[in-house]
């Protein structure tokens, strides 16, 4: 059991601790020692939001075409209410054609997830090695750094202000997701909506605050390009040149067909699904 721990600690470290260490003292360096480490934080959290933009725009390329799948969802359920075999096939065709998105979604959580654990690892065990075995052969370690943020706020030790921050701008995310995505009316969703941003404010009111920091930075990056999707997606949707289709299955092109709804007798129908326009 001993050597199993040793195992997983040792992958940790060389995973997780080392280059998230690494790379935030390389930061700091090219500052010059200038700034404070909490503003190294944020330019970290915005590099790796950059890094990761490509997969944040595949989560939802197109609000409208996502609006349109909710509303064929929904077509479907209300079509076949005693077909569940059919009601199933549909949906996971739909769901199916969209499994880039969900990838891209799932990916993109995960790789936020493990820094942020990196960064609880480099922030609770310290910056400053003083040994020199965690630093890369091309990073030198700084004769002193500076944990002093906005001339005030000690990023090593819990703060109230950027806790109860950060649990806003959760809750901002949370809501301005029920507001473009339909999905997000579900019961289970909107208990998300407030638990999230508990949950939130529960740990970190016991962690170091450049935790704070890193997911202020991120909520606020992600807000900004949900708003800029969003409206794009609005000014495409309400301005272009060409009339979109008014028929939902008809721009989506659910129903080939191969998977023609049928009726219980087998019969295949001829009828579009017809759904209401948002």
């Amino acid at each position: 059991m001993n050597a199993i721990t040793t195992v997983i600690n040792q992958i940790g470290y060389q995973a997780f601790y080392r280059p998230i260490y690494n790379a935030l003292l390389l930061l700091y360096g090219l500052f010059e020692e200038a700034v404070s480490m909490g503003v190294v934080i944020v330019v970290f959290a915005v590099l790796l939001r950059l890094i990761l933009l490509p997969l944040s725009l595949m989560q939802n390329i197109s609000p409208a075409l996502r609006s349109d799948v909710d509303q064929a969802i929904r077509a479907i359920q209300e079509k076949y209410p005693n077909n569940p075999e059919m009601e199933k096939k549909l949906t996971r065709k739909l769901l199916g054609e969209n499994t880039g998105s969900l990838i891209a979604s799932m990916l993109t959580l995960l790789i936020q997830t493990i820094v942020f654990y990196a960064l609880y690892l480099v922030f609770t065990q310290g910056v400053q090695d003083e040994t020199g075995k965690a630093l890369y052969q091309s990073v030198e370690q700084p004769i002193q750094v500076n944990y002093v943020w906005l001339k005030k706020i000690d990023i090593r030790s819990p703060h109230q202000f950027l806790t109860l921050l950060t649990a806003f701008l959760i809750f901002i995310r949370t809501t301005l997701n029920i507001f473009v995505d339909l999905r997000s009316t579900r019961r289970q969703d909107k208990f998300l909506q407030y638990f999230l941003p508990v949950g939130a404010y529960m740990l970190l009111i016991r962690v170091p605050a450049a935790l704070s920091i890193f997911i202020i930075t991120i909520m606020t990056f992600s807000i900004a390009i949900m708003i800029i999707r969003e409206i794009a997606g609005f000014i495409a949707k309400n301005f272009t040149a060409e009339p979109q289709a008014d028929d939902t299955t008809e721009r989506l092109g659910l129903f080939p067909d191969s998977v023609m709804p049928v009726d219980d007798d087998g019969t295949k129908q001829t009828q579009d699904v017809q759904v209401e326009q948002r």
